[in-house]
């Protein structure tokens, strides 16, 4: 009984123990599904949960009546999968879940919405939309107060500070204070009774003008304070995010407000901010006063991973914040988990939809789902044109760093299709942006071809993609100016074509596509440190293969992607020792050329669009001097008399 004990923490059904709020939420998701499905009373009376030792945090195992998990959280995140099995069949099915990613956070920035008029001080609705978080196992929420909500900075609409007493905003009483404050610590407890991290967001520190009695010399020595109280008034806040700039006033405010504050809060609070404002001074005063540190990295719209050549490791922990608009692609979501091995990231944040949109909901379980499970089944209530309106927004990222081509082309129509069968009109802006960008790239593709070949046809149609393409660009007040002169030649060039007698109708002379070949490559998951490290390719056939190059960079080195080329019918790669010389993360890909252009392994659309190795030192069993010589194994008649000795004694 003891040895079971020190192994895990039995929970059973009837008669739950005091535990977290955040398995408490799960076993009541339990009970209803097996209630919903009518199974006889003495089903509820085989069902256990424990948390196990030898899980990792956040992952669980389903085994038939039985469910653990590696922390609480995990132990939640069991509980839910199981209800949804008994709610789906019945049954459970044995399984075992590790986290992909291990934060999933959700931002959600207060902009005076309608929403947060009629819902911000009511219990019921951030006690659903946490339950919507957990069940989509999103684990962390930053709810951001920014120039554009009501409160920049929060601490005067919270309470009032002795010494501070001038401080005060226009409107606002002491109870409208206090009832403010109360709401503050209810959203923060709801988190943390459903297992979410929460992050207090300051986007701004700059007083809004409706604060008064706030002095320049006194703002400094007020956000320290108050902030100091807020974590006081609030123990659930896990981390704060300081979005401050690179510059002296910045960094003051992170060394003299910040850091101290979260240093005096008595328990662990992480201090978040941008990795611009990250500078040794802020890095050094963290670390004499024990404050952790992480580095909230923005990236740019459509990109699930930063940029690979110039990519570089932090000197603290990072977590990207994916820019996204308010539909969500199962596929990018899916690069965005992957990607977040590549650079070591502990993961990701998105900026998702208000509660109140139609499709939050499915857009929550899209990105909590799928980032914490990315083979986990794409979400049954996501629509295509919420779909499709993502995966416009990541074509066109891609677009944007490689040369146009026609398969980028038919993407971007094909993701106009479904927006425009939905009629939806939260649609209609980026449609016609869509059919732009769709029109410009044709245009360029067809320009090329034309350049080329010199044919009239492809001159017709550029000439016609690119007067559509400035139309759109005009009727949506869109900078033209680069591809107004190009449309104006091929336009004038029309003319003339139109002008002279007609010639013989040709075929447009469009090269066959080629059929890529079988490109195999068995990636290493770690290597040893300063030693070569061979790289197999195999490409068959190589009819239409011009050359084979293998592109490797380490992380934590400066400068771009190393190449090394091989002739296409013996593709042997090594990298050599000294491009090795230090641990990290060693990231590759490879190019086989042919006459059209390149295949790429992996794919730039792959979920993962590098090959990643562990780059590490390899623990090495010391070894005698002189080792024994190898013995023979024992014989029959000897293994017998051993056993028969073992059971004498």
């Amino acid at each position: 009984m003891s040895w079971w004990i020190r192994r895990s923490l039995v929970i059973c059904l009837l008669a739950p123990r005091a535990q977290a709020g955040a398995v408490d939420f799960g076993w009541n998701e339990l009970r209803q599904a097996i209630a919903e499905r009518r199974l006889p009373p003495s089903v509820t009376r085989q069902f256990a949960a424990e948390i196990s030792m030898t899980e990792q945090p956040e992952a669980y195992t389903i085994a038939p009546w039985r469910v653990s998990g590696g922390d609480l959280r995990g132990l939640m995140y069991g509980l839910l999968d199981a209800a949804e099995q008994i709610r789906k069949t019945g049954r459970l099915a044995s399984s075992h879940v590790t986290p992909a990613v291990a934060i999933r956070g959700l931002r959600l920035r207060l902009r005076k919405q309608e929403w947060e008029q009629k819902s911000f001080h009511d219990r019921a609705f951030w006690s659903r939309f946490f339950e919507t978080l957990a069940r989509s196992r999103f684990n962390r929420l930053q709810l951001a107060f920014g120039p554009d909500s009501n409160w920049a900075p929060p601490y005067p609409y919270l309470f009032s500070l002795a010494h501070f007493e001038s401080v005060e905003v226009e409107g606002v009483t002491a109870l409208d204070r206090r009832r403010n404050l109360d709401t503050l610590r209810m959203i923060t407890q709801a988190a943390l009774d459903h297992s979410v991290d929460f992050t207090l967001g300051l986007w701004t520190q700059t007083p809004a003008p409706q604060v008064k009695g706030l002095a320049p010399d006194l703002l400094i020595p007020y956000l320290r304070s108050a902030l100091l109280h807020l974590l006081a008034e609030c123990p659930a806040i896990r981390a704060v995010y300081f979005h401050v700039e690179a510059d002296p006033a910045g960094g003051r405010l992170i060394e003299e407000a910040g850091i101290p504050a979260l240093e005096e809060a008595g328990r662990l609070v992480t201090l978040e901010l941008p990795p611009r404002a990250a500078t040794p001074r802020v890095l050094e005063a963290a670390r004499q006063q024990g404050v952790a540190l992480r580095a909230i990295e923005q990236l740019s719209e459509g990109v699930a991973v930063p940029p690979l050549d110039t990519l570089h490791p932090y000197p603290i922990p990072t977590l990207r914040a994916v820019s996204t608009s308010a539909w969500a692609d199962p596929a990018f979501v899916r690069r965005v988990a992957y990607g977040a091995q590549v650079g070591s990231a502990q993961g990701f944040e998105v900026e998702g939809p208000p509660p109140d949109a139609p499709d939050a909901d499915a857009y929550y379980e899209c990105w909590g789902r799928l980032g914490f499970q990315p083979s986990h089944p794409d979400p049954p209530n996501l629509s295509p044109a919420s779909a499709a309106a993502a995966r416009a927004i990541a074509d066109w990222a891609i677009a944007r760093d490689q040369p146009p081509d026609l398969d980028i082309v038919q993407r971007l129509h094909a993701d106009i299709l479904p927006m425009e069968r939905s009629g939806g009109r939260e649609y209609d802006g980026l449609l016609q942006l869509t059919r732009y960008r769709a029109r410009l790239l044709w245009a360029e593709v067809m320009d090329g071809v034309y350049q080329r070949t010199r044919h009239e046809s492809a001159l017709r149609v550029a000439a016609g993609q690119y007067a559509a393409a400035m139309r759109l660009a005009k009727a949506m007040n869109l900078p033209s100016e680069k591809w107004q002169q190009r449309a104006s030649e091929l336009g004038e060039l029309l003319k003339q074509v139109d002008a002279e007698p007609p010639a013989k109708i040709t075929a447009l002379p469009w090269p066959k596509p080629l059929t890529p070949p079988a490109i195999v490559h068995k990636p290493l998951k770690a290597a040893a440190i300063a030693k070569p490290l061979p790289v197999p390719l195999t490409v068959w056939p190589v009819q239409n293969v011009t050359a084979i190059r293998l592109r490797y960079r380490m992380i934590s080195s400066g400068g771009g992607f190393r190449t090394m080329e091989a002739p296409p019918r013996l593709p042997r790669f090594t990298i050599p020792a000294g491009d090795l010389a230090e641990s990290g993360q060693l990231i590759y890909y490879f190019e086989v050329a042919h006459a059209g252009g390149v295949w790429r392994l992996p794919d730039i659309r792959a979920p993962l669009p590098v090959f990643v190795t562990d780059i590490r030192k390899v623990p090495v069993k010391a070894e005698a001097e002189n080792p024994p010589e190898p013995r023979s194994p024992p014989s029959r008649k000897a293994r017998r008399n051993a056993a028969s000795s073992a059971v004498s004694q």
